[in-house]
């Protein structure tokens, strides 16, 4: 298939494609607004951003990585040039995953172990580079190649592709309670987290696929749009009505856990307890001095009328 007709079937199949939604890239908004883009995604051309100019290397970076997502292709960094004497980045090129080739040296390997992989490269030009003025500080545009000669990541693939292999931070930060104290709680909440991940990206495959053929025309997107609306609503509230029954369960730990030895209850002393023998007797008699000669109180051995006598 020639580039021609590649470019040809591409504008076909995406010329419907509505604009980004600020949801989607929170700079999205300010980035159209800097470089003037009234168009959508899929009708963006080389005219459209060369030469213009925005106040960041990072709000370059979110336009290329974001207008990627949604043409369909895996961007990657080519070029980066920066002044030896402070380090600071002014030159930065961005290219498709697909551009240039292969050396020859990985292609005929007369030792080769392993086979090779798969041919990725096939020469695409697209490309966007960007320059930081020293006059104004601002970045400017000097190149912006759109077309591809090659086909394209289908939407509900373009989530395994290198640079869209991230989990949003909403799913990513979500804390699962479990209790740590045991080694069976943390492979539990350990399964549970890669089970929610897997649920995320069953759905966001899903998602991406009905979002590309409901863009086809206003009727399916507004049919769209109203279903995920009310599907949002409930969604939340059933996700906020888990987070509130699961805050509202008390914290337990292993102590409260009968099929677990306890630790023995701590006692002051070991063995019996020590007892006063002049606090009393069992007889009742007041305690006191006793005689070893006739067992009497109040006297001693030397004073006892046995010895003296008297």
């Amino acid at each position: 298939m020639d580039s021609k007709h590649v470019h040809s079937m591409d504008f076909f199949f995406r010329k419907s494609m509505t604009d980004v939604d600020i949801a989607s890239n929170s700079h999205w908004q300010e980035i159209l607004d800097t470089l003037q883009l009234s168009k959508s995604v899929a009708e963006i051309d080389t005219h459209d951003i060369e030469g213009k100019e925005m106040v960041s290397l990072k709000m370059w970076e979110a336009f290329y990585y974001t207008y990627a997502r949604w043409k369909s292709f895996s961007p990657r960094i080519d070029d980066t040039k920066s002044r030896k004497s402070d380090g600071e980045i002014y030159i930065r090129r961005w290219v498709c995953n697909k551009e240039g080739f292969r050396k020859e040296k990985f292609l005929n390997m007369p030792d080769r172990k392993k086979r090779p992989k798969e041919i990725t490269r096939c020469g695409c030009q697209v490309a966007l580079r960007i320059l930081r003025l020293q006059k104004t500080n601002l970045w400017r545009c000097q190149e912006f190649v759109p077309f591809h000669n090659h086909d394209l990541v289908i939407p509900s693939q373009m989530q395994f592709t290198r640079a869209n292999r991230e989990v949003p931070e909403a799913v990513a930060a979500q804390d699962v309670k479990t209790s740590s104290s045991t080694q069976v709680g943390e492979h539990s909440s350990e399964h549970q987290k890669m089970t929610q991940l897997s649920r995320f990206g069953a759905l966001n495959a899903y998602s991406n696929s009905m979002n590309f053929f409901a863009s086809h025309s206003e009727a399916t997107f507004q049919m769209a749009k109203m279903e995920l609306e009310k599907l949002n609503t409930i969604f939340r509230a059933s996700y906020e009505e888990g987070q509130n029954s699961q805050n509202s369960q008390p914290t337990t730990t292993y102590r409260d856990n009968p099929n677990i030895i306890q630790d023995p209850v701590r006692v002051r002393t070991k063995g019996m307890a020590s007892t006063n023998s002049r606090k009393g007797t069992n007889d009742g008699v007041q305690g006191g001095r006793q005689c070893t000669l006739c067992g009497g109180r109040d006297h001693n051995k030397r004073t006892c009328m046995r010895r003296t006598g008297v």
